[in-house]
């Protein structure tokens, strides 16, 4: 059984920089989520900064048209 969230939270995890949306947007939105989730989770501990790293995951779920309150729960 297929886990988009998840999956999209795996690479998020791997990633160094976002992908633009022209690289993801063929996902669905559950995975859009899941990999802003994971790339947030990997930038705030990167730099061990969580109010950074929700602040980046709010500019980037407006850009990747993506409902703030879902990702902001993920903090």
């Amino acid at each position: 059984m297929a886990n988009p969230f998840g999956d999209g939270v795996m690479d998020g995890l791997k990633a160094q920089t976002p992908q633009p949306l022209s690289e993801i947007q063929h996902h669905g939105l559950e995975y859009r989520r899941g990999y802003l989730c994971g790339y947030a989770y990997n930038l705030a501990e990167a730099v061990g900064d969580r109010q950074k790293a929700a602040f980046e995951a709010g500019l980037l779920s407006l850009r990747h048209g993506l409902e703030r309150d879902r990702i902001a729960e993920f903090f």
